[in-house]
């Protein structure tokens, strides 16, 4: 409203001056017809709803009117009075336990339609042909007789004229899909089609509870809040928070969820029921203005039926008239009268309701717009319309077979579009490269032998078998050649390994093609993968019969001329000197270890003068004499000691003695250098007499086993440059192999393998019959796509 009028007879007085005139006529048949217009948008989300419904499920969300409230607090009544109809269950406790979508409907079939008058507030009629104006109510007769109903979306061929069977139905039907006291958030879906109302949609939510009551579930007070925020936390959502006036606000359950959700207060409208049952002297003129908790929509007070006015029938429109009675004559609302009632709280839902619908439609023709885009793409890549014709399907084959082989081929050389998903990880070819440099290489490293005590005792038993009964005075050609065909027999695994990696790997790629077909057609994936299997499994086998000919090759020419070998360090010990080799190499044999031993042990002895296990320093003072014919000084003493005691207890033991002489004295020393080590301790003389006292075949075995370490020395220092050579022809060779024996070969091969073994007139029919599953899912995705494309039908009879 415009303006407000202070008392009847102004409002009266204005009213007659508009009626009589022209102009005012054409005003009032303009206003008509600006606000048909904006009725027109409601039944838009209607016909959306309804569209929906189809779907068991609404995709976005669309505008729509919450009723909230606590039990008791009238909800009930608010909205039969929007209705003008007796149509809810009534009772004790919980009786709302599934949300009620309520489409209001006014066919505009009538010559007449209620409005208000913008200047008064009051309730009047319009013509819309001619734009008359009537303050009365004009006749069934005069308004065509359009007959009422109620239809309910799970009875969509049933019309309801008795609205008292509507409240059954309602009962009923909450009754059996929430048995008990259960609650559910399915909604229960009633549009009611009356010339007596204004199009609108309202949902009437369960009222919200604090304490569970005998017989409820223990849960039912949250269930109950959780079912009404996921209501009304939704933006389009506008909510309609009834509270009692007879209540502190402070303490109002609509308000607080309201709140909660709607902060600003930008989208709730304030309903106050029980004006009429305050305590006399008290009034709700504060909390009508919003001095209390402001709301952008405002307050509107409603004075419903009491419950004996219930009891005795009163009709609906004696209800508004002396609803209107009480706020025209109630000193604290009379001021206030044509903004207060049940017809004006209906004329406010409509007209926030379509203006919200105005400034959503919108964004909600965009969001459909792309849903429906979506949808359609989807539906094209699980098959189209229609499931595939016979008659295309020899074609559709023949085109898959060879989208999948440009795709396999696209993977292994890196260009496929798939690739842009993935993320920090490795497929395709640069996998192929990753086992070829990394886990290849690190596989043949690991196999390498080493320096060390091992390869010297195999080189030993070696060199004395292919010696046979006459030991020779050099190394027999057969020890080389037998040490290098063991080497080449340790690279046999990683290379067999390798092919078996890159074999798994292209079979990996192929399960894992990015095909959109082969998710339409199972049957078809499953042969294509037992195909491409098949040939990659016989890859597999042409590849290690290849790769074992290259190990063979290593073994079969030993070719001891290769510039490399021959440019070696063993090559040159071979026919030079084998000091080098020798003074770079500490194994001990077992022969001269024992002989230092013992020799070490003798030595140990003769310095412990008491014979007590350990050299102490009286003793140690006595080496000068032997050494230079003096002893030494405590300082020398204490300082020669202190190398050799480990625990700091001024003694040496035998342990501490060889332990010493094991990491001081090199492993290269010869017998020779190693008793020039001991004179040390002892002068020549004395040393020799004291090592004399050994067995003399201990000596002999060791001195003639350096002779058998120069010739391990030289093997394994040939062997050491001969091996690089192999590895680097492993190396090269193998994944050169692999690619050019198998992953080219799969490559080329594939579809001419496929085409050969599946393209088969007498299995077309077997190999494109699609799954069940994927049928249905495409049903569905063709009705959401039939859906949406309704929905943008009806949105297009909108100019936004």
């Amino acid at each position: 409203p415009r303006s407000t009028l202070s008392s009847s007879s102004a409002a009266s007085d204005v009213y007659k001056r508009q009626v009589s005139t022209q102009s005012t006529g054409s005003n009032c048949l303009a206003m008509a017809q600006q606000k048909s217009a904006m009725e027109n948008l409601v039944p838009i989300i209607n016909d959306l709803m309804d569209i929906f419904n189809s779907l068991g499920f609404s995709p976005i969300q669309l505008p729509m009117i919450c009723t909230v409230g606590g039990q008791s607090a009238g909800k009930s009544s608010v909205l039969e009075a929007v209705v003008r109809k007796d149509f809810l269950p009534r009772g004790s406790g919980i009786v709302t336990r599934r949300p009620l979508l309520l489409q209001l409907v006014n066919p505009h079939t009538t010559l007449w339609s209620e409005t208000f008058d913008d200047e008064s507030g009051e309730l009047v009629w319009m013509n819309k042909k001619t734009g008359e104006i009537s303050k009365t109510q004009p006749s069934k007769e005069q308004n065509d007789g359009f007959k009422e109903y109620g239809q309910f979306l799970h009875k969509p061929d049933e019309k309801f004229y008795d609205f008292e069977q509507i409240r059954e139905e309602i009962a009923r039907h909450t009754e059996e899909t929430c048995p008990g006291n259960m609650v559910s958030a399915e909604p229960i879906s009633l549009k009611i089609v009356s010339p007596d109302v204004l199009t609108m949609t309202l949902v009437d939510l369960p009222g919200l509870t604090r304490n569970t009551m005998a017989g409820q579930p223990e849960t039912i007070v949250r269930d109950i809040r959780d079912m009404v925020e996921g209501f009304i936390k939704e933006e389009n959502c506008i909510i309609l928070a009834v509270s009692p006036a007879n209540q502190d606000l402070a303490n109002s359950d609509a308000l607080a969820m309201a709140r909660k959700w709607d902060p600003k207060g930008q989208r709730t409208i304030g309903v106050l029921t029980k004006l009429d049952l305050m305590d006399a002297g008290t009034d709700a003129t504060k909390m009508l203005k919003g001095e209390e908790y402001p709301l952008k929509l405002g307050y509107i007070g409603v004075v419903n039926r009491s419950q004996k006015a219930i009891n005795d029938g009163m009709p609906m429109s004696d209800s508004f008239r002396e609803e209107r009675k009480y706020f025209d004559n109630h000193p604290a609302y009379m001021h206030m009268s044509n903004r207060m009632g049940t017809a004006f709280l209906s004329h406010t839902i409509n007209k926030v309701l379509t203006n919200h619908i105005k400034a959503s439609l919108p964004s909600i023709k965009t969001k459909i717009l792309t849903m429906a885009a979506q949808k359609e793409d989807e539906l094209e890549m699980l098959g189209g319309e229609e499931a595939c014709d016979p008659l295309v399907k020899q074609g559709m084959l023949m085109d898959i077979l060879h989208k999948v082989a440009g795709e396999f081929k696209l993977m292994i050389d890196g260009h496929s579009d798939h690739m842009e998903a993935l993320e920090n990880s490795l497929t395709g070819g640069a996998r192929l490269r990753h086992i070829f440099k990394n886990i290849f290489q690190d596989e043949l490293e690991a196999q390498r032998v080493q320096d060390g005590k091992g390869i010297s005792e195999q080189i030993k038993y070696v060199l004395m078998n292919c010696q046979g009964t006459k030991p020779g005075f050099f190394i027999p050609d057969r020890t080389f050649e037998v040490m290098v065909n063991r080497q080449v027999d340790r690279y046999n695994q990683p290379c067999y390994n390798c092919c078996q990696l890159v074999h798994d790997e292209l079979n990996r790629i192929m399960m894992e093609l990015q095909v959109e077909e082969l998710s339409r057609f199972n049957i078809l994936r499953e042969r294509i993968n037992q195909t491409v299997a098949a040939m990659l499994r016989s890859c597999l086998d042409n590849t290690k019969d290849i790769v074992g000919d290259l190990l063979a090759m290593e073994c079969a020419y030993i070719n001891t001329e290769h510039p490399e070998f021959q440019a070696g360090t063993g090559y040159a010990a071979l026919y030079g000197d084998t000091k080098g080799i020798h003074d770079a190499d500490d194994y001990i044999p077992p022969e001269q270890q024992a002989y230092r031993d013992a020799s070490l042990t003798a030595v140990f002895k003769f310095l412990d003068r008491n014979n007590d296990g350990v050299v102490d320093l009286s003793e140690v003072k006595q080496w000068g004499e032997e050494l230079r014919g003096k002893p030494y000084t405590p300082e020398e003493a204490a300082k020669i000691l202190k190398s050799f005691d480990v625990d700091n207890n001024d003694e040496i033991t035998h342990k501490e003695w060889m332990d010493y002489h094991a990491e001081v004295i090199p492993g290269n020393y010869t017998t020779k250098q190693y008793d020039e080590s001991l004179t040390n301790y002892l002068p020549k003389k004395k040393l020799a007499k004291v090592l004399g006292q050994l067995p003399p075949e201990l000596k002999v075995e060791a001195e003639k086993s350096e002779k058998d370490k120069t010739q391990s020395m030289l093997v394994r220092r040939l062997l050491q440059d001969y091996n690089d050579i192999v590895m680097k022809n492993i190396k090269d060779k193998i994944p050169k192999c692999i690619m050019f024996k198998m992953v080219n070969v799969a490559v080329t091969d594939m579809h001419t393998t496929m085409m050969k073994q599946l393209y088969r007139s007498d299995l077309f029919e077997e190999l494109l019959e699609e799954d069940p599953e994927l049928e249905a899912q495409r049903r569905r995705c063709r009705q959401m796509v039939i859906v949406l494309n309704k929905a943008v039908d009806v949105l297009n009879r909108v100019s936004l």
